[in-house]
């Protein structure tokens, strides 16, 4: 978008103003934020990035992860509309102006123009080798599969087995089910049951072992190449 063009507000649903109002409550941890980004490794996803972010700096957990997650979202606005930095501020602004409710005006419009500068220098200060642009490139290889589990229960159950008439229970079989829910990012999540038999669960309990063993491996035989163990935990769990 060439400078000159008009400044043409984008449409700002109530998440994103409210990722915005966040940022400004944190500008004056924003400087800190930035500077403790700019010296530690790389993690695997924004969330360790921003945990690892809290512990080396006096910065809550939390405010880390609101920070460097809106940096990143404006990040990618940014990309989309080709514009420049001051540019893509300019552009928020004015549809803040257009789509914020009146109470966000009187509270924070003040607030928001003076954190406006602060933005744009710590978002320049992010190039494609900082430490927070390759964790964000990370969580996109992590999770770019058809289909990520979300959740997964066992459960067990026995089915009884009845003589002719249906009076007495002459066995009981005992049966696994394994519950496994997963999205592809686009749809509702779904869920998908398997039963299991007790050799089932046995070889299972070893495939799960042996991955954990590879795993610990890996990471000892790549330690030089910082590597992450997902997931990472908001307490700063994984470190290189």
């Amino acid at each position: 978008m060439p400078e000159n063009d008009p400044i043409r507000p984008i449409r700002l649903g109530t998440e994103v103003i409210a990722d915005l109002t966040d940022l400004i409550s944190s500008r004056e941890q924003l400087g800190a934020v930035v500077t403790a980004a700019a010296s530690i490794p790389p993690a695997g996803s924004v969330l360790g990035f921003a945990s690892r972010v809290a512990k080396s700096s006096d910065v809550d957990a939390t405010v880390a992860l609101n920070v460097l997650r809106t940096l990143v979202n404006i990040r990618r606005m940014q990309r989309v509309r080709e514009v420049d930095t001051a540019r893509m501020v300019e552009i928020l602004t004015a549809s803040l102006e257009r789509h914020a409710p009146n109470e966000w005006h009187s509270e924070y419009d003040d607030a928001w123009k003076e954190a406006c500068p602060k933005i744009v220098d710590a978002i320049e200060s992010i190039d494609q080798d900082h430490p927070l642009h390759v964790s964000e490139k990370a969580e996109t290889l992590a999770y770019s599969y058809q289909n990520i589990v979300s959740s997964q229960r066992i459960m067990t159950d026995v089915r009884p087995v009845f003589d002719k008439e249906a009076n007495t229970i002459q066995e009981m079989i005992i049966l696994h089910t394994l519950l496994v829910e997963y999205y592809d990012g686009i749809s509702p999540p779904s869920r998908i049951a398997l039963t299991l038999d007790s050799g089932d669960i046995a070889e299972l309990r070893r495939l799960c072992e042996r991955a954990e063993r590879k795993a610990h491996t890996m990471r000892d035989t790549l330690k030089n190449f910082n590597p992450v163990e997902l997931p990472e935990d908001i307490q700063g769990r994984d470190e290189p």
